[in-house]
């Protein structure tokens, strides 16, 4: 599976180059389209999600979501890469993360 995985990552790239190389983009244009600019990670449990927040100075962002939805979110730049960060929220009836299918 990894082996297969890998000649598919392969072509890929060979693809993403030669369609650089048609349109006339230099090879740092290639790096630059291809590059990964933001990045969310959604977590369940509030425990999980605060370390990362900490740690990198995410800012809490004023309702991102639907009006009573749990979920909370945190935004920031990690050098030139955008982070977002999701908790799913808490339950207002138990006072419990929400984990596994509650969150949906």
């Amino acid at each position: 599976l990894l082996r297969v995985r890998t000649r598919a990552y392969h072509r890929a790239r060979l693809h993403s180059s030669m369609a650089a190389n048609d349109a006339g983009l230099s090879s740092t244009a290639e790096s630059d389209v291809n590059s990964v600019r933001q990045v969310l990670i959604i977590v369940a449990m509030e425990q999980e999600c605060m370390p990362l927040v900490d740690r990198f100075q995410l800012k809490k962002l004023k309702h991102p979501f639907l009006e009573g939805a749990p979920m909370v979110a945190w935004a920031g730049h990690v050098n030139e890469l955008t982070l977002k960060v999701v908790w799913c929220g808490s339950d207002k009836r138990f006072g419990v993360n929400n984990v596994a299918t509650t969150a949906a």
